[in-house]
């Protein structure tokens, strides 16, 4: 019989953790890279849930859990018009943990080293000429290759996606950068933190007990300042934050437009895009990529089934069973956090109001409950 191929657009860390899922399953795949790809040092942090964790551990990560740092506890701040920062929610888990993060450039590092020991999976470079809907196939370098599924890992270069799936989408420019930079410091900070600042809200992800990922999202104002600004700018509002003498060292900034974006077609035919491909989240508490990993996870069990009972996965149910599975569980999450942004958006006139709404928050433990049973499952799971 001849065997299933399933080709893979696009080598980010999205693509590259489909490939590797995929592989578990009796499935040739392809993955289409770039040729000419700039160096870029990604100094960005991947979150990910304890659930996704899980699953990526049982089928990739299982011998190269040090990758990742466990964190146990997560503070939210809220900073109110007299420059005070009022801790108003913290969630804690000792024994599971709350997330598990990693620096996006020892993730890729590692994903590529493994992927080149996995004789189920081709890397082609080059780009694509043409993407055949009707047939499933694509024409890379002058020769046309069939496939029975593919999909779309594009990342923000959603251009290929609308000319593919249609452009009916639900979009809004923020007006917005995220400021990203990993700090190196001389105290302690062993959980996350959340701070909902003036200038936007401003996540602190550790990466082992004296360095941490920043990202700060900030009015597109800040976009004309200089790395230099950017950083002055950084170590005073940190320096306020922790209100004693801390050393700070900080790596090379790096900026990010942010926008809204909500693709409604995630599919055609027997091509499906996946992760920010079709829809974008606001960065806050690193919980965007934790989708992509569970529209994943349910592709791998979806295929696995059809290959279990002998069937095609070619012109099969399969990626019409995915999008009414995880389109209203990415909507809704999307849209949650997109409010929560706009909740927390500086206001001179309702910051007063929020210290009021926030002030008992932290009592409310069945609140908390849900929300880390969303955090770490989703909404309808």
């Amino acid at each position: 019989m001849k065997k299933h191929k399933i080709c893979i657009v696009g080598d980010g860390l999205s693509g590259l953790i489909t490939a590797q899922i995929l592989s578990k399953l009796d499935v040739e795949i392809h993955i289409i890279s770039k040729k000419s790809q700039h160096k870029f040092v990604d100094n960005r942090t991947t979150a990910i849930s304890p659930s996704n964790f899980n699953f990526l551990s049982e089928h990739i990560f299982k011998k190269k859990r040090n990758i990742f740092y466990q964190c146990k506890k997560v503070e939210l701040y809220h900073e109110n018009k007299n420059n005070n920062f009022n801790n108003f929610l913290n969630f804690e888990n000792s024994k599971k943990g709350l997330m598990f993060i990693a620096e996006n450039k020892k993730l890729r590092n590692f994903l590529i080293t493994t992927l080149r020991h996995n004789k189920k999976i081709k890397t082609l470079k080059g780009n694509i000429e043409k993407i055949d809907i009707k047939k499933t196939a694509l024409t890379f370098k002058e020769k046309k290759i069939y496939y029975d599924m593919i999909l779309l890992c594009v990342g923000k270069n959603y251009k290929i996606v609308e000319s593919l799936l249609g452009k009916r989408l639900i979009k809004e420019d923020k007006k917005e950068i995220a400021v990203t930079t990993t700090v190196k410091h001389n105290f302690n900070l062993s959980g996350s933190r959340q701070y909902f600042l003036k200038e936007g809200p401003m996540a602190l992800l550790p990466i082992n007990k004296n360095q941490f990922s920043l990202i700060w999202s900030m009015h597109q104002s800040f976009k004309s300042y200089s790395d230099n600004d950017i950083r002055n700018l950084i170590t005073s509002k940190l320096k306020s934050i922790f209100k004693k003498k801390v050393n700070l060292n900080l790596s090379k900034v790096q900026r990010f437009p942010i926008y809204f974006k909500f693709n409604r077609n995630f599919f055609k035919n027997n091509i499906f895009a996946i992760g920010d491909s079709v829809y974008n989240v606001y960065p806050i508490a690193g919980q965007g990529f934790n989708l992509v990993l569970r529209d994943v996870e349910n592709l791998f069990e979806k295929i696995k089934e059809n290959l279990n009972l002998g069937l095609q996965i070619k012109d099969s149910l399969i990626f019409n069973n995915l999008y009414y599975d995880r389109k209203p569980e990415n909507f809704l999450y999307s849209m949650g956090i997109n409010l929560t942004q706009k909740f927390f958006r500086y206001n001179k006139f309702t910051a007063p109001i929020k210290n009021e709404i926030l002030k008992d928050l932290n009592r409310f433990e069945f609140l908390k409950k849900i929300g880390l049973k969303i955090a770490d499952r989703g909404i309808i799971n």
